[in-house]
């Protein structure tokens, strides 16, 4: 008996070993099936790498990477506290993904209306706290209809533009904390039909 019983801790060893060493192969596959889209200038210490979850994490960047042509769709794109100082038209051109986060980048009012033009069927989160925006171009949500969260956090807004919602029905949370908004109108949050978390703290 004791001998069956160290044969099958054995096996369930070598069971358990081959798992892991699978996963392990299967993860290196992952992030070596695919070139990462995302390209940053040469000799700078700029840095945008991707992982096997379908994200991609930059570093030290004072210009958002171009994008090559590509046939996949990404998770996320996360460029945190970094020196990027605008959004011009279309930036995010060739990069399917789901979330962005850009929090705590120099932006300022700098964003253009049509900064994610290429990602508005896409998208699922975006993320622009403490970016010091102090007004919103209306048109920049205009066919984000997959849109589920908006963090514009700690920026420095007074007014949300009159239909700046009017084509995200489906947004669920609107993070606004730490704004300058000190009046509310009727139509402010109109076509916010399916909305069950507002933040508006200050």
């Amino acid at each position: 008996m004791a001998f069956r019983g160290c044969l099958g801790v054995s096996l369930l060893f070598s069971i358990v070993t081959v798992q892991a060493a699978s996963i392990e192969e299967v993860d290196k596959l992952q992030v070596e099936d695919y070139e990462c889209p995302a390209k940053v200038s040469v000799n700078t210490s700029e840095i945008c790498e991707c992982n096997s979850f379908y994200e991609i994490n930059c570093l030290h960047l004072e210009f958002l990477p171009t994008f090559v042509e590509n046939n996949l769709k990404f998770n996320g794109f996360y460029a945190k506290d970094q020196k990027i100082p605008q959004l011009d038209a279309n930036r995010f051109q060739h990069l399917h993904v789901r979330k962005i986060s850009l929090d705590f980048n120099p932006l300022g009012d700098s964003i253009s209306a049509d900064a994610f033009d290429y990602n508005r069927d896409d998208l699922e989160e975006l993320s622009l706290g403490g970016c010091g925006i102090g007004s919103l171009p209306l048109g920049l949500l205009d066919d984000m209809r997959n849109l589920h969260f908006l963090h514009l956090w700690s920026n420095r807004i007074k007014v949300i533009p009159n239909g700046f919602f009017r084509e995200t029905p489906n947004i669920r949370e609107l993070n606004l904390w730490d704004n300058q908004i000190n009046h509310l109108y009727d139509e402010m949050f109109a076509g916010l039909g399916n909305l069950q978390k507002l933040d508006l703290d200050n």
